[in-house]
């Protein structure tokens, strides 16, 4: 039987958490603007709802103690590894939620929580076993965290079919939504000064992951304004099968859309995301500029495309557009639309560090993704030692350990903590950027990464635009083929449409250059030392 509570219009004063167990309810107040739950003098959650079958809350306006303005810190416990979070001394959260099987939060307002304002937390499914009680459906609709502390909306848990749908976040001190739960959908949202809408941050590296994964969703039709904190869409530690697509980003002062794979000691790195249809205004309308990047492509299986990034007015050289490291592989970039930017296309190297010699062939290192036991574990990559910067030595790793993460080289040379490396794989990477329009940017396009023979660079249109004082359109520094492209306009005494580099060790790059149109520039090729262009010239004539 699902029971029904109603609350009449009025102000009620808590001192703990109104709590429901076991219970299929509709929990409705008479509406929102004129029910208000004060916690402001109280701890815990203004309503906590834990297991049952059924449950509706709707119409209310939640009001806690702790604002953005007055939010904890944490700090870093010991052990070394845990942190604490201080909000938790004295807590306040709107709605939280246990393992409740159904749920649909609608037209539920937190304001002033200064814990997680929208909560979920609970038993998880496993590819061997179902619990009797777990969350298979939540939705919060039209709601809104305004003025918050912490998260605004937050599953702590795998919970599943997580809809945030028509909700508002303004000020919120952490994330606007944070969870590694599965299929997760985050559409038509508004969000200003808040931190990401982050899916994953799995901070546990569980062999079933391997089976059952998180974190998959659809991030679409939402509007970012870079009104204070703008920090996007985050895709990190765990999180695969994404799709964010057909979002705004207005007047935006941060970066828009990061598809990470950056990995802590309990986390795995992100991959399968696909990032398309965006309109992305990187103009940044107040007084404190920061530089920052459209697009950030780390995650292995990237597809991007049909996004456009601009900059209204005059270019603006802290924005970059889209960003591709070199950890990304099978990433396809195509059919995107860049203007204004200090930097168009930027491809980087893959960089790490030592933090563990355990002896001359094992250490622990952060910089590279910590991989799934599935993944090739590293075996044959090349590792570059570096010395103030530069290239030295190098290394191929012969094993990665997933439980120990442990590498172990093929060969002893002596390591230590604190050395830092350049890290690429023996197999091609498999880039596609193709079909994109650069144009109006000072440094149009970069491709300093290792790179590989399978790394296509083809059918992009380069032009200068409005830009002045462009000194190169691009440049190579890594294995590409540049096949098809038309770079127009560079033709500002000293400009140079296509620029060569040795790779890292002084050596010239066989690159395939072909089929390129390169016009009205004041120099067609650049080289930085002689015979670069002539090795360009032998490698395309014996494809």
């Amino acid at each position: 039987e699902k029971r029904n509570l109603y609350f009449p219009a009025g102000y009620y004063r808590l001192a703990g958490s109104l709590r429901v167990a076991n219970a299929n309810i509709t929990i409705e107040g008479q509406s929102a603007g004129n029910v208000t739950l004060d916690l402001s003098d109280g701890v815990g959650s203004c309503l906590a709802v834990q297991a049952g079958g059924d449950v509706t809350i709707r119409n209310f306006t939640l009001l806690g103690h702790t604002g953005l303005a007055e939010k904890a810190g944490s700090f870093r416990m010991s052990n070394g590894v845990d942190s604490f979070w201080a909000c938790a001394l004295k807590s306040c959260s709107a709605i939280t939620v246990t393992s409740t099987e159904r749920v649909l939060i609608e037209n539920c307002h937190a304001r002033r929580m200064a814990s997680e304002a929208f909560y979920c937390q609970g038993a998880m499914r496993t590819s061997t076993n179902e619990p009797r009680q777990l969350t298979k459906s939540l939705t919060w609709l039209r709601c809104s965290a305004i003025d918050c502390a912490a998260n605004g909306f937050n599953n702590n848990d795998v919970s599943e079919n997580i809809y945030l749908l028509q909700s508002r976040v303004d000020g919120v001190g952490w994330h606007a939504y944070e969870g590694p739960a599965r299929f997760i959908r985050l559409q038509n949202n508004y969000v200003r000064n808040a931190g990401p809408f982050t899916i994953g941050d799995m901070s546990h590296r569980t062999e079933d992951l391997h089976r059952l994964g998180c974190g998959q969703a659809i991030v679409s039709g939402n509007v970012f304004e870079g009104i204070g904190r703008a920090e996007g869409v985050a895709v990190n530690h765990g999180a695969g099968e994404v799709v964010i697509c057909d979002n705004l980003f207005i007047n935006y002062n941060g970066p828009a859309i990061n598809a990470s794979s950056y990995t802590v000691p309990t986390s795995y790195p992100s991959k399968h995301i696909t990032v398309s249809n965006n309109i992305i205004d990187m103009t940044c309308q107040g007084d404190k500029p920061r530089p920052c990047t459209a697009i950030t492509v780390t995650a292995p299986g990237t597809i991007v495309h049909d996004n456009h990034i601009y900059v209204r007015g005059q270019t603006d050289a802290r924005v970059t557009g889209i960003a591709i490291g070199e950890q990304a592989l099978n990433a396809q970039v195509h059919d995107n639309l860049i203007e204004n930017c200090g930097r168009g296309i930027v491809t980087t190297r893959l960089r790490g560090r030592i933090t563990e010699a355990a002896d001359d062939k094992t250490f622990v290192q952060d910089g590279l993704p910590n991989e799934w036991a599935d993944s090739d574990c590293y075996r044959g990559w090349r590792l570059v030692w570096m010395r103030d910067g530069k290239p030295g030595d190098q290394s191929v790793v012969e094993a990665f350990d997933p439980k120990t993460l442990r590498f172990t080289l093929r060969e002893a040379r002596p390591t230590k903590a604190g050395e830092t490396f350049e890290a690429f794989p023996p197999y091609p990477t498999n880039w596609r950027i193709v079909g994109n329009t650069v144009t109006g940017c000072l440094s149009p396009v970069i491709l300093d990464s290792y790179g590989s023979a399978a790394c296509r660079f083809s059918g992009n249109i380069i032009t200068r635009g409005t830009a002045t004082h462009v000194r190169e359109a691009v440049v190579v520094k890594g294995l590409f083929q540049l096949l098809g492209n038309q770079i127009s306009g560079f033709d500002e005494p000293g400009s140079v449409g296509l620029s060569l580099y040795p790779d890292s060790f002084g050596k010239p790059l066989p690159n395939v250059i072909r089929g390129n149109v390169i016009e009205r520039c004041a120099a067609p090729v650049g080289e930085s030392e002689k015979g670069l262009w002539e090795a360009a010239q032998r490698a395309s004539a014996q494809e």
